[in-house]
């Protein structure tokens, strides 16, 4: 049988890690890409790459570290530099993500994924899940979990697709509200 492949989406705060985690505590095999790339911003090689392009971001000689303040305070206020940076990050975590996947001989796998539609990556799964949430639950999730101002979050939100203008059709949309993990797992065990 092949594998199925199920990206779970949608923009800053709407919910996409709550979901992923439900869905791992239900017994599916997950992915998260914040969580690949968390785990390549410890990886020297990676780190070099990165050097390479924004040494400003990268301090050390032989302990190289990435401050990743600096990195987002220079990308979220210039979209051309935050497309240059997904442009480097997106295919090398895809190509990770895809790679623990086929390790996982997981009938199906859910990979978290912040900017699918942004990074063009949405044709590389069987299927889409988009989660959607008020903007006013979703700037104060953010604020709950970060250190970022609620201008700071906006300015994200302005650098991610609108959801509301997203034509949604062949995609799933599963609504952040009080039956949201009723209506998840409804969908995962469907797909």
């Amino acid at each position: 049988m092949e594998q199925k492949l199920i990206a779970v989406t949608g923009g800053i705060g709407s919910g996409k890690s709550y979901a992923i985690n439900l869905l791992k505590e239900s017994g599916y095999f997950c992915i998260s890409c914040d969580e690949v790339y968390a785990d390549l911003l410890k990886e020297r090689k990676f780190i070099k790459k990165l050097k390479k392009r924004y040494p400003f971001a990268v301090s050390g000689i032989f302990r190289l570290r990435v401050d990743k303040k600096v990195l987002a305070e220079h990308v979220f206020y210039r979209p051309e530099n935050l497309k240059k940076l997904n442009n480097f990050t997106h295919p090398i975590i895809l190509k990770r993500v895809l790679r623990i996947a086929k390790m996982s001989k997981a009938e199906k796998v859910f990979v978290e994924v912040p900017v699918l539609f942004e990074s063009g990556h949405e044709k590389k799964f069987n299927k889409v899940i988009i989660i959607s949430r008020n903007l006013r639950d979703r700037i104060e999730s953010v604020k709950e979990r970060s250190n970022l101002t609620e201008k700071q979050i906006q300015v994200r939100i302005d650098n991610q697709i609108n959801y509301a203008e997203l034509d949604k059709s062949g995609y799933i949309e599963v609504k952040n509200d009080k039956k949201f993990a009723e209506k998840l797992l409804k969908i995962a065990n469907e797909i």
